[in-house]
């Protein structure tokens, strides 16, 4: 056998057909290692990346690749297979019947090579951990192995609440197209769309030039009410199996969370709501003192970044935005007024042009609203929730209570008066700002009394406020 380096895409498109004819024999369902998206990948966003690719060939034909990550820390290289979010499980590209001999003579190389040397493989697919694991044991190599095995996680579809609020208000349909069709669809469309990451659009834009005739697809899954798309996901189908790689959706729909939604579908598409959460990890040096030390000071390192992300996420939800509100309460005194006010319909949640985000969102929480002449100017009750209007969650209401939301001083007498009529509550709830004085004013000659003072954070926000909905 014999070894060659690969140092850039340039000479990997030198053994496309080699690279691509090992994986359709493998039966490969990682798009990662599929050649037209390791390339783009590696021409378009391998920046932080030292990327070397090694092959290896025997009787002149090339029998494998492996592609590295090669750093230097303390003037000894470290070897690290390549990752990438939303990866699971990493390979090599090489025949599983020759994985065994070729990975102890790429190994024995390499260390032949370097006096001193680290290798980290991380996350690697069940096959090559056990022929890893043999080799280091059958060579004594003394190496740092990490094994999580964690119950199987089970998606039951909980997270699909904001398409069941979704159904209330129309149709919805979940559909897949082309992605020429995505590109036509984004082009007529005026809506300012997010996107998971912007960056990984022009990738895709990238990749989808060169995937004519190859084993991996690029597809757009959409979620679409009324025929209007307001969320899609791209999605990479590699012989058969099909892998999310970034998402967008209207930010007026923000709140039903349609991501999760696509998410779903897509498992459901590939029979996978059942999936290990398992990883291993696995850090070995060559048998010099120095090599030694230094993998014992990376997987320190890889141990304190991974406590540092998780202090880090701790102290971000534990920070606080605070906002205070007067919470007034209307109980005996009866308001009599002449109203003549209009349920908000779907159809005026789902075509409003100056507010539809702030409609869904009440409409998201069970709240009902009514207008006079412009539905954009509605109040909107609920039977529920105390909320504010930055999606706030204060406390679930008291059995024959209402909360009162947007309403406005001109036609309180007459939204009062209508909501006792409707709902025949004991208690009408509303919030007031502390220092809207007039309000407050108004709110007391109705017999509103001020019971509490509140202090809102941002971390009692969306999420809980989904919880509580459910």
């Amino acid at each position: 056998m014999e070894l060659f380096v690969i140092k850039s895409p340039m000479q990997l498109q030198m053994y496309k057909k080699e690279w691509s004819s090992i994986l359709e024999l493998n039966h490969n369902t990682n798009h990662f290692f599929e050649y037209e998206f390791f390339i783009n990948w590696w021409k378009n966003k391998a920046f932080n990346h030292n990327v070397t690719v090694f092959g290896i060939k025997e009787n002149l034909k090339v029998i494998a690749f492996f592609p590295f990550n090669i750093s230097i820390k303390y003037k000894i290289p470290i070897y690290q297979m390549l990752s990438l979010p939303g990866i699971c499980k990493l390979d090599f590209i090489v025949q599983h019947s020759n994985l065994d001999r070729v990975l102890m003579f790429l190994m024995d190389k390499l260390i032949e090579t370097h006096k001193h040397a680290v290798f980290h493989f991380t996350e690697m697919s069940e096959i090559l951990f056990l022929k890893l694991s043999a080799y280091l044991k059958a060579r004594n190599l003394l190496s740092k192995v990490t094994v999580s095995l964690n119950a199987p996680i089970i998606d039951e579809g909980n997270n699909i609440l904001g398409i069941e609020r979704l159904q209330e208000l129309g149709n919805v349909a979940i559909d897949e197209i082309s992605y020429s069709q995505y590109k036509e669809f984004i082009c007529k469309s005026r809506e300012p769309f997010c996107f998971s990451s912007s960056y990984d659009l022009t990738f895709l834009e990238n990749l989808s030039q060169e995937l004519k005739i190859a084993a991996l697809e690029l597809k757009v899954v959409t979620v679409a009410i009324e025929k209007e798309i307001v969320a899609f996901s791209f999605v990479l189908n590699c012989r058969g199996t099909y892998e999310e790689y970034a998402y967008g959706f209207h930010p007026d729909f923000t709140i039903y969370e349609l991501e999760k939604v696509l998410s779903h579908h897509i498992k459901v598409a590939n029979n996978s709501l059942i999936h290990s959460s398992s990883s291993n990890s696995i850090i070995v040096s060559t048998k010099t003192l120095k090599a030694r030390y230094t993998k014992i000071i990376f997987f320190l390192k890889k141990k304190q970044l991974a406590r540092k992300k998780v202090a880090f996420k701790k102290s971000k939800s534990l920070s606080v935005r605070k906002y205070k509100y007067l919470l007034a309460r209307l109980t005996d005194t009866q308001v009599k007024a002449v109203s003549d006010f209009k349920g908000v319909t779907n159809i005026d949640i789902l075509t409003s042009e100056n507010n539809r985000r702030e409609s869904l969102e009440k409409a998201f929480r069970k709240s009902k609203g009514y207008y006079s002449i412009d539905p954009s100017k509605a109040f909107w009750v609920n039977e529920n929730f105390i909320f504010n209007e930055d999606t706030v969650f204060l406390k679930e209401l008291p059995a024959r209570s209402v909360y009162l939301g947007s309403w406005n001083r001109q036609e309180l007498e007459k939204q009062l008066s209508f909501i006792q009529k409707i709902y025949l509550p004991n208690n009408i709830y509303v919030l007031v700002d502390f220092t809207d004085k007039a309000s407050q004013e108004k709110l007391k000659l109705f017999g509103f009394q001020i019971i509490e003072r509140l202090k809102l954070d941002q971390a009692n926000s969306a999420h809980k406020m989904r919880r509580k909905v459910k």
